[in-house]
């Protein structure tokens, strides 16, 4: 399995952007998905394990990746 960071690096060259631009992308489903009002959406991004309760985009990556396989 790709650690996360080969993962937004593969994701990045796949779309043609600077894995920056897909660091920003999660980021911001992250920001949208943890402040909407939907308890469905809210406890989807609460299922993330995080050491500080907000998860990272690395911490969102490798749960996706896992929930995968």
């Amino acid at each position: 399995m790709l650690t996360p960071q080969e993962a937004i690096q593969q994701v990045a060259r796949k779309n043609g952007v600077t894995p920056e631009e897909v660091r920003r992308e999660i980021e911001l489903a992250l920001s949208e998905g943890m402040r909407s009002l939907d308890p469905r959406v809210q406890a989807f991004w609460r299922q993330i394990p995080s050491r500080t309760g907000i998860p990272t985009v690395e911490e969102v990556v490798q749960f996706l990746a896992e929930s995968a396989t």
